[in-house]
């Protein structure tokens, strides 16, 4: 583990926050108007035996005790959260997606990225930063502590690489003196399963609209941000559709470009109109 000997007193926010959207502690500008939605109904099974209930998110398995609960309405922030009874940790999993992971710079790229952001921000104090691996699983881990509402408070947060692009970020923020046990036990049942055959076919339909090739092409002449696209929702009962965020990734803020949305039935691609929140088809 690489040990910093000063704290860094780090303007802008953290990335993992900044790729896709904000997390609880930041504030974060994001220029886009989310689509409404119905809340996710919970998936996994209760292992009465450990104590644990097992939860399979869009890409990832993680499990966590059974007195924690669980939050997936996405209102707090664009991550499912588990919270300990007392509320005095949180863990924060979001999926994301970065084009860049696809060549092989596009690690180190998305690191210097993350030490970047934590450095330029002021609230924060990094106290370590290493690569690990957790079953399997390649990632990078940031710990350090930062102050929200006055208050001191300790984080850790493993970014997890992927295939195909495709990361997962899991942060934990915690108050001094917590169970580490409960928390350790929590990162090391992480599990990458991947985007499954659908998932990347509405990402990859989403990609060759006319539209979003022009865009991309215009990010990539300007060079001050990253372009991205992610798949936001998965089909549900309600909602029978892919929801797809096409954005772009600036050192403080995201701008959403557009979103879209895919049947899996049909693979028609639709595009949100803000204006009159309908749907239309886009070639």
């Amino acid at each position: 583990m690489k040990k910093k000997q000063k704290s860094k007193q780090i303007t802008i926010k953290p990335l993992w926050w900044v790729i896709g959207a904000v997390l609880v502690t930041v504030v974060v500008i994001i220029f886009y108007r989310s689509p409404k939605y119905s809340l996710e109904q919970q998936i996994g099974n209760s292992n009465s035996g450990s104590g644990l209930i097992v939860y399979q998110g869009n890409g990832y398995e993680i499990s966590y005790p059974k007195n924690w609960q669980l939050d997936e309405s996405k209102q707090e922030a664009p991550a499912v959260i588990i919270v300990s009874p007392e509320k005095r940790v949180k863990v924060y999993i979001q999926p994301q997606y970065d084009q860049r992971l696809t060549s092989d710079s596009g690690k180190t790229a998305l690191i210097k990225n993350l030490m970047d952001a934590y450095d330029q921000n002021r609230d924060y104090s990094i106290t370590s930063d290493e690569s690990v691996e957790i079953n399997g699983n390649q990632a990078f881990l940031i710990e350090g502590t930062f102050k929200e509402e006055g208050k001191q408070l300790e984080f850790s947060e493993y970014t997890f690489f992927g295939e195909s692009g495709d990361f997962y970020t899991v942060r934990i923020n915690f108050e001094q003196g917590e169970d580490i046990k409960a928390i350790t036990n929590i990162i090391q049942s992480f599990k990458s399963t991947g985007p499954n055959a659908d998932e990347i076919k509405a990402r990859n339909l989403v990609e060759k609209v006319a539209e979003v090739i022009a865009f991309k092409k215009q990010v990539d002449i300007g060079d001050r941000s990253v372009f991205t696209v992610r798949i936001d929702r998965s089909p549900t009962i309600e909602i029978p559709y892919y929801v797809v965020q096409v954005y772009e990734i600036f050192p403080d803020h995201t701008t959403t470009f557009n979103w879209y949305r895919v049947s899996p039935k049909t693979w028609v691609v639709e595009r949100q109109d803000l204006a009159t929140d309908t749907w239309n088809a886009v070639k």
